[in-house]
């Protein structure tokens, strides 16, 4: 029997988490502090009508409190009424682990002792996981005493930074609630790094981001064409869209973000996935007319928002674009047999 678990980074470990018990994982947001609070948890934010807890590995396994970081997550995660967050550094896959792979947490034991938080370990080839016990952490959270949403007092004291602001953003759309008219007019999009800019993807044909872990070349392809990568047996086409965009591209690429565009699914690389963002349509600026090569010409628009400005990849053009210069290689990918 096998059991599916989200690896995520902290520091320099790799822990596991259930991905059953995985609700969502989200940017980090700006969170609110409360006294009452056990000293692990950094904080509290509103998730569309719920106040969700924070939790600190670092500081829950008595290794001190890290810098927060733009590119920090929350994995959410949820077992009947209650839920917590986990402050993670980065995502790196899903996994999936035999059951008789997993070796007791006590063979592994953490400085300062707290294996209670471990329900076992599992050996990879380049990396030890801790499998987090969901089962305790939620308990924990359980007995945590959290004001109701509406006589919360989820105030922060205000700051000037740039980062702060991006944080803040973040918290505001997240305590939108499905439905609210604000809400609905939004639009959504994953800001990725490019040759050291900012371009958008519309989530609606993102499937996830996962680090690149592997890479097989594609004899004879163009040069924009990266090769082939297998994501848990499927192979997908890893393309690297800067040559098309107009774009150098000699900056490293460790980070890939999987697209699904009509019946089209392939993969993209990027040198950082900067964050997911939602905003009104009047953030967006008509694209400058550009020639028939580079990146205007394959976005509709750029984006400023919280001091930051991205060009809005247009999915339909960078597909056509694509297909135009490599057809053979575009297409739907076969399962690993």
């Amino acid at each position: 029997m096998e059991q599916t678990f989200l690896v995520v980074g902290y520091r320099s470990a790799r822990y596991a988490v259930d991905a059953l018990a995985v609700r969502e994982v989200i940017w980090l947001p700006e969170l609110a502090p409360i006294e009452e609070l056990p000293p692990f948890i950094c904080g509290v934010f509103n998730l569309r009508g719920q106040v969700v807890p924070v939790m600190d590995l670092g500081l829950r396994f008595s290794h001190g409190r890290s810098p927060r970081r733009l590119q920090d997550r929350v994995v959410v995660i949820e077992e009947g009424r209650h839920c917590l967050g986990i402050l993670v550094n980065e995502l790196h896959d899903v996994v999936s682990v035999p059951s008789a792979a997993i070796e007791p947490a006590g063979h592994f034991q953490l400085p300062g002792g707290e294996t209670r938080f471990l329900r076992g370990a599992v050996k990879l080839e380049d990396a030890l996981l801790m499998l987090l016990d969901i089962a305790v952490l939620l308990h924990e959270a359980a007995d945590l005493e959290l004001p109701d949403i509406d006589s919360a007092d989820l105030s922060t004291t205000p700051t000037q930074g740039e980062d702060d602001e991006i944080f803040r953003t973040r918290a505001r759309l997240l305590a939108q609630v499905p439905g609210q008219k604000e809400h609905a007019a939004q639009l959504v999009y994953a800001l990725i790094r490019l040759d050291g800019e900012l371009f958008g993807l519309d989530v609606g044909v993102v499937g996830e981001f996962v680090h690149l872990r592997g890479l097989t070349p594609i004899p004879c392809s163009p040069a924009h064409v990266a090769g082939h990568m297998n994501l848990r047996g499927h192979i997908l086409t890893l393309i690297d869209i800067r040559p098309v965009l107009g774009l150098g591209a000699a900056l490293a690429a460790p980070q890939v973000v999987v697209l699904k565009i009509g019946a089209i699914e392939f993969a993209v690389l990027a040198e950082a996935i900067e964050d997911v963002v939602s905003f009104s349509p009047a953030n967006i600026a008509r694209a400058a007319d550009a020639p028939a090569e580079g990146s205007a010409n394959l976005c509709h628009g750029v984006l400023t928002l919280a001091g930051r400005v991205a060009s809005l990849i247009d999915s339909s053009r960078l597909l056509a674009a694509l297909q135009a210069r490599s057809p053979a290689t575009i297409h739907n990918p076969p399962h690993q047999p």
